[in-house]
């Protein structure tokens, strides 16, 4: 008699599992969402794309629960705190943490804090975190896309989520994985903070005393493949021009996560033109508003053999000494030269 209620008992609660719904499944996780259980939240998301994979807006509430787990991870909050960010305002909706600067101007970071070591771990940790959170962002193609976060959800306010928004996520995100890696790679390894910090207070704060203080900077890449930095700039460029496109297009005054004001217009363009003629002169020479007139193209610098160091002239203090440039067009960078 206890053997068939026991049975009975693990058929009702297969059932019930079974008969769970995709809007089952996303109630519940919203609601963990609300409670702050931001793995519960996941795992209920990621529950009702397993019923039904292409179910967009599943994917971006578990591209959400996801960025607020990375966000109160231990790691990250201890890191943050060496970075000298502040413990209030570190909200993933309404971030208003901001370093604390010292006398001289210059972040108040832990001085022994390994800048190697700090980088290693954000890009073997969060920043590789990211990659399904992306994958979940870029998997949202309907273009009427729409969901609306609730005050609770979001602890700021109510909030509307459109293609764009998304679209400005993954920008964001994959244009962190550019900037980690190429600080990692341009820095070469081997530095504190301390020795920085040393370095810009130094009476002899000249660029002839920077790099002999640096022997690596600017030279071999020590941890990563540039082709993943140039993969994550491509990418993070073509979804942040997608992105703007959409968001000019939008009707005005609806408190969207991403939005132009009306005074930001003309920097924004700037800005656009800027990453459009970025991500052409990754392929090509192109005028970049940004560096002047003169045509550039970047493409070789993600090359893995690419030494700009080694392109470098000779320095007296701060002035170049003459006849010592290696090569005036950086190896095919700068164009009419």
């Amino acid at each position: 008699m206890k053997i068939s209620k026991l049975v009975f008992g693990l058929f009702a609660l297969v059932f019930c599992l079974c008969g769970q719904t995709v809007d089952d499944y996303l109630r519940e996780g919203r609601a963990l969402l609300v409670a702050k259980n931001y793995l519960g939240a996941r795992a209920r998301f990621s529950a009702a794309l397993n019923k039904e994979p292409s179910h967009e807006r599943a994917r971006f509430l578990r591209a959400v629960s996801s960025l607020m787990m990375i966000k109160d991870r231990e790691d990250v909050g201890l890191l943050l705190s060496q970075l000298s960010f502040s413990l209030s305002g570190r909200d993933v909706f309404d971030w208003n943490s901001r370093m604390a600067f010292d006398v001289e101007g210059l972040p108040l970071i832990d001085t022994s804090l390994d800048v190697d070591g700090v980088l290693k771990a954000i890009r073997n940790g969060v920043i590789r975190d990211f990659d399904p959170i992306i994958a979940d962002l870029e998997s949202i193609k309907t273009r009427s896309f729409n969901l609306t976060l609730s005050k609770s959800e979001t602890t700021v306010a109510d909030i509307s989520v459109d293609l764009a928004d998304c679209r400005l996520m993954v920008a964001i995100l994959h244009g962190s994985q550019a900037v980690v890696n190429l600080v990692s790679d341009w820095l070469g390894g081997g530095i504190t903070w301390s020795e920085i910090r040393a370095a810009i207070v130094s009476d002899e704060k000249t660029i002839e005393n920077i790099l002999g203080r640096f022997p690596r900077f600017l030279g071999d890449t020590v941890f990563i493949t540039r082709s993943e930095s140039k993969e994550a700039l491509v990418r993070a460029c073509r979804a942040y021009l997608e992105a703007s496109e959409m968001i000019r297009s939008r009707a005005a005054n609806q408190p969207y996560l991403f939005s132009f004001s009306t005074g930001d217009n003309g920097s924004e363009s700037r800005f656009y033109s800027n990453v459009a003629a970025i991500l052409s002169s990754l392929e090509s020479s192109a005028h970049i508003p940004l560096v002047g007139s003169m045509p550039v193209f970047i493409g070789p610098i993600f090359h893995d053999d690419f030494k700009l160091r080694d392109l470098l002239p000779r320095f007296s203090r701060n002035s170049i000494v003459v006849g010592s440039w290696p090569d005036l067009g950086f190896h095919g960078v700068v164009g009419d030269v």
